[in-house]
């Protein structure tokens, strides 16, 4: 069985929790809530594509077409035993308009939508029939754990979960430690959790020339 199938194992449902970039609003009013609709077809969108870095490009290339303005990053190449990492320490993004703002925070939340719990679920109860499962252990055990990872991985991107589910599976014999599924997400989430940051700071200041 390979990991495409588990990568295609995906129904959209109503039930996946929603990430807090991408929908709890600041105080302020800097950030609001995508739709359930918006959601659905954001996930669909990024597991269609199943390419976090295609998702990234076509992102940036989106906010550029929306503002008229490429989209500079600041970041640092690190060079560490298991390859290299891309340090993402800001961006800095031009914004002429509080509704082309709005447009560009939302594409930026869309792609921050996570896989329904339930989904990701599926995913690692077939990745558990593909590894070695802790010795001992029984239905009951590997339900649990599989419980716990579902509510770690849901706080992050679908596509980038996707992914690192499909990673984890052809790299590892045994089951996998949380930490295993981590390291392939944490750097790819935080390009775009800098874009937020860079973007929600363009609201608020457009907020403040209200006041």
């Amino acid at each position: 069985m390979s990991m495409k199938h588990i990568g295609s194992a995906i129904t959209m449902s109503g039930k996946g929790q929603p990430s807090l970039a991408s929908t709890s609003p600041t105080e302020n009013g800097a950030l609001m809530p995508l739709s359930l609709e918006k959601k659905t077809k954001a996930v669909a969108r990024m597991l269609q594509v199943n390419d976090p870095n295609q998702v990234d490009k076509s992102l940036i290339s989106s906010l550029e077409s929306l503002t008229g303005y490429p989209v500079i990053e600041n970041s640092r190449v690190l060079y560490k035993s298991h390859g290299i990492d891309i340090d993402i320490r800001g961006y800095s993004i031009k914004v002429d308009d509080e509704d082309v703002c709005d447009k560009a925070i939302e594409a930026v939340q869309s792609s921050l939508v996570p896989m329904p719990v339930d989904d990701i679920k599926k995913q690692l109860i077939v990745l558990s029939t593909l590894v070695v499962k802790p010795s001992g252990e029984g239905a009951a055990d590997m339900s649990v754990r599989i419980n716990s990872i579902s509510n770690q991985l849901m706080e992050f991107p679908a596509d980038i979960v996707n992914k690192a589910i499909q990673n984890v599976s052809q790299e590892t014999t045994f089951w996998p430690a949380y930490a295993e599924f981590y390291k392939h997400i944490g750097w790819k989430v935080r390009r775009r959790l800098k874009l937020l940051e860079a973007l929600t700071a363009k609201k608020l200041a457009f907020l403040q020339q209200k006041q």
